[in-house]
């Protein structure tokens, strides 16, 4: 029992220790760049934008799923609300908003009425936004107005993003969203038994995503000036590197954290910006984030949580 608990602590760790390592490496790999304010400040707006659409689908996985319609949704919503918005800015946000949650419900419905798997759902939504997004833009790009545009400045991304994790927090930790989607990760059958209505609670943390995404959708707005058909592109990958190497397992239940995709966000946006800032060529960035997305998975893996014992 002992044994297991100091095991568990350091899988817990692991996220806390790469974040030191990687911190004192750029410290005196990039000859003070990396420490820089403008820097800093790049590196946490790049973060909000995953720690947003992070927190909604940590809810997901908690009930066991992972879900790859985030890139797909995120470049419809914003490609719809930057439409609305270019004739009615002030629509631009609950129309982003409206479109996430649409989307990410009937992700929930068709998987779990349709008994299709999630991830193959996703996968469909991914590519059916992706390509609607692309078509919407090929001709031209749309523009964010200028009204949006002025809420382009740090102070709004660090609000946006604190708010988000405090009300995920809350949710997951001390509401029945968060409790019964940990149970049904942790065993569905079990949930079912105590009574858990189980396809509830799933749907309702896919609205969790919905919004989540929806207003990722509208930051991204924000940031970027607009949307192309790139807008999107590998975002529900990136979350799930974020989420790993933030320590969350991909089987769900109770280990699921929300301080783990603040963590897991910021280390991805450190390890992509302080590898450039070292020089290393682009191509050779995503292998090494690979390896070390690997190593995370293998380090704080619970294979007991899937019958992988020894």
């Amino acid at each position: 029992m002992m044994k297991e608990k100091i095991i568990n602590r350091v899988r817990e760790s692991v996220p806390f220790l790469m974040l030191i390592a990687l911190i004192i490496l750029f410290a005196l790999t990039t000859s003070g760049r990396f420490f820089t304010q403008y820097n800093l400040k790049m590196l946490l707006i790049q973060s909000s934008l995953y720690i947003v659409g992070g927190v909604g689908a940590t809810f997901v996985m908690a009930h066991g799923n992972l879900d790859f319609s985030l890139g797909g949704i995120v470049a419809l919503s914003a490609v719809i609300g930057c439409t609305v918005g270019m004739k009615y800015p002030i629509l631009t946000l609950p129309v982003c908003l409206a479109v996430g949650i649409v989307c990410s419900l009937a992700v929930g419905a068709i998987h779990m009425y349709a008994k299709i798997p999630c991830f193959v759902v996703g996968f469909s939504f991914m590519f059916a936004g992706k390509g609607f997004a692309a078509a919407m833009t090929s001709a031209s790009p749309r523009i964010t107005p200028s009204s949006i545009g002025q809420l382009n400045t740090f102070g709004f991304y660090v609000a946006v993003a604190v708010v988000i994790v405090v009300i995920g927090y809350f949710i997951l930790n001390y509401t029945k969203i968060g409790k019964f989607n940990k149970a049904i990760g942790s065993n569905v059958n079990a949930a079912r038994l105590s009574g858990v209505p189980v396809n509830k609670y799933k749907f309702l943390a896919f609205l969790v995503t919905g919004i989540t995404i929806g207003l990722t959708s509208f930051v991204n707005l924000v940031r970027s000036g607009g949307c192309t058909a790139q807008t999107g592109q590998s975002y529900e990958t990136q979350i799930l590197l974020a989420l790993s190497l933030g320590g969350i397992s991909l089987t769900g239940g109770s280990s699921v954290k929300i301080r783990s995709i603040v963590i897991g966000a910021i280390l991805f946006m450190m390890l992509d910006n302080g590898l450039l800032l070292m020089g290393v060529d682009a191509n050779w960035i995503d292998l090494i984030r690979g390896i070390i997305f690997i190593l995370t998975v293998f380090i704080s893996y619970d294979k007991k949580s899937v019958g992988f014992v020894a």
